[in-house]
């Protein structure tokens, strides 16, 4: 796997896991973000806006800056923070 997609929900449920469980073992988390890392080129996510707060919590465990996208089967791709650049959490939902 080098690209990871996920709506705000799943992000949000992976971090609570990762925080019950892995929060109090620093090697394991050292782990994981070394990890997603080397080994993920890619995170996006889509369907909902991203809270701020997943965003930011997500690139400290992982490393990785979310790329929020929305779209559609229909019409592909309609909206997107850049691929390379500053990337703004909830940028979607301040478009609509």
């Amino acid at each position: 796997i080098t690209v990871f997609t996920a709506v705000p929900t799943i992000y949000s449920k992976l971090i609570q896991s990762y925080d019950s469980k892995l929060l109090s073992r620093p090697q394991i988390g050292d782990f994981v973000r070394e990890q997603c890392s080397q080994m993920i080129r890619l995170m996006m996510c889509g369907s909902a806006a991203l809270p701020e707060s997943i965003f930011r919590r997500w690139y400290v465990i992982t490393g990785h800056k979310l790329l929020e996208r929305y779209g559609m089967t229909e019409c592909g791709m309609a909206l997107t923070n850049p691929l390379n650049g500053e990337r703004i959490p909830g940028l979607i939902e301040s478009i609509d």
